[in-house]
C-alpha cells in the first residue's frame, strides 16, 4: 500500500514537471508566434509619387453612397465645385483631400480579406459601403489619386496626426495610415462662405421691410450704445424685454448659408428686406423668401464714403451676384423678425 502510494506520488510530480514544461513551452511558442506576427514594415506614402505631382491636381473627386461632387480648377487657376454651377470651392477642403493625401503614409497593413473591409468602414460605395471615395486627377484629367477613407480611430498622435483605416481603390489591402488629410462627405462643406464677414461693433441699423408687417427699424447713435432702439412703437408698447432688438439688429455678423443656387432659380417677388448699415456707411442688402419649405436669400451691397468701404462692397457685390442662397432656419428666423415678435404682450 505504502509503494502504490510512493509511485502515486511519482507519477503526479512527473505529469507536474511535464505539464509545466508544456506550459513554458507553449508560452515561447506563442512569444514567438506574437514576435513573428508582428508589424515589420517600414512607414510608407499610401499613393506612391503623388507628392511630386500634387501641384497638378486639377480635379478633386468626393463619393460616398448617397452622392458624388467635383472640386475643379478653372483656366485662371481657381476652384469651383461643377454641381453648383460652378460656384467657388473651398480652398481648405481642396488642400486637405490633395496635400493630405500626398502625406498620407501607410503604417501597417491591416487585412485583405474582401468580406471584412466592412468592418473597417472600408466598403465601397458602389456596394453600398461606407467609405468615402476621394480621386485626384491632374489638369491632363489623368488620375493620380484613387483611395478609400475608413473608419477613424479617433486619437491623435503627439503632431496632431489623425490614424484612420485607407486601401486603394481596386484593392482588398487594407492599411492603417496617418495623417492630417479629413475629408468631408457633404458638399454643403466644400462651398466657399467666406463672402460676408462684418463684426458686430461695426453694426449702426437694421431696416426691415417685412413681406407682411409694419416697417420697423434698430438703431444706436454710436459704437458705445449697447443697445438698439426700436422706432416706430405703438402707443402703449414696450420691448419685451432689455437686449431684445440686439439679434435681429447684428443677425448679418452670424451669416452662414447650407447650399446655393442660381438667383434665377428663385421667385423674390414677394420677399422681406433687410438693409444693414455700418457706422463706415457700408450697405448690405438682403432679400429673403421662401421656397420648397427652404429659405432662400438674394445679397448686394453698396457703401457711401471711404474707399475701404466700398472695395468691401465690391468683394461682397462680386461674390453673391448671381446667387441665391439657402439660409439654415435659426439664421433665417433673425433676419424675418417682425416687429410684434419684439414688442410685450397687450394687456388684457
Amino acid at each position: 500500500m505504502a509503494g502504490s502510494s510512493e509511485n502515486r506520488r511519482r507519477k503526479l510530480a512527473i505529469l507536474g514537471g511535464t505539464t509545466l514544461v508544456i506550459a513554458v513551452l507553449a508560452g515561447f511558442t506563442l512569444n514567438q508566434t506574437a514576435r513573428n506576427a508582428g508589424p515589420n514594415f517600414e512607414p510608407q506614402p499610401v499613393v506612391s509619387g503623388l507628392v511630386d505631382v500634387v501641384n497638378s491636381i486639377g480635379e478633386v473627386m468626393i463619393e460616398t453612397r448617397d452622392n458624388a461632387f467635383h472640386a475643379r480648377r478653372t483656366a485662371d487657376g481657381n476652384w469651383v465645385i461643377a454641381e453648383r454651377n460652378d460656384f467657388p470651392a473651398n480652398i481648405a477642403m481642396v488642400r486637405s483631400a490633395s496635400v493630405g493625401m500626398s502625406e498620407l503614409q501607410a503604417l501597417e497593413p491591416r487585412t485583405a480579406q474582401p468580406e471584412l473591409l466592412g468592418r473597417l468602414g472600408l466598403g465601397a460605395p458602389e456596394d453600398n459601403g461606407d467609405a468615402i471615395r476621394v480621386v485626384l486627377r491632374n489638369r491632363e484629367d489623368e488620375m493620380i489619386g484613387d483611395i478609400l477613407i475608413g473608419n477613424n480611430q479617433g486619437i491623435s498622435d503627439p503632431e496632431g496626426l489623425n490614424r484612420f483605416y485607407v486601401r486603394r481603390t481596386g484593392e482588398n489591402q487594407t492599411w492603417l495610415a496617418r495623417g492630417s488629410m479629413t475629408v468631408q462627405h457633404e458638399i454643403s462643406e466644400w462651398l466657399d462662405k467666406n463672402i460676408i464677414d462684418i463684426e458686430r461693433e461695426r453694426i449702426r441699423s437694421a431696416s426691415f421691410t417685412p413681406a407682411e408687417g409694419p416697417i420697423f427699424a434698430l438703431a444706436r447713435a454710436s459704437e458705445d450704445e449697447p443697445d438698439y432702439a426700436l422706432n416706430n412703437i405703438p402707443a402703449g408698447r414696450e420691448l419685451s424685454y432689455p437686449g431684445v432688438t440686439f439679434g435681429p439688429a447684428t443677425a448679418i455678423s452670424n451669416f452662414t448659408f447650407a447650399d446655393v443656387r442660381l438667383v434665377s432659380e428663385i421667385e423674390f417677388s414677394n420677399a422681406s428686406e433687410i438693409v444693414t448699415e455700418t457706422f463706415e456707411g457700408l450697405q448690405i442688402i438682403m432679400r429673403i423668401t421662401m421656397e420648397d419649405d427652404t429659405y432662400w436669400a438674394s445679397i448686394a451691397a453698396s457703401a457711401e464714403g471711404q474707399v475701404e468701404q466700398q472695395q468691401e462692397a465690391d468683394f461682397i457685390t462680386i461674390a453673391t451676384h448671381g446667387w441665391a442662397f439657402e439660409l439654415p432656419e435659426f439664421t433665417a428666423q433673425s433676419f424675418l423678425t417682425t416687429r410684434d415678435s419684439l414688442l410685450a404682450p397687450l394687456a388684457e
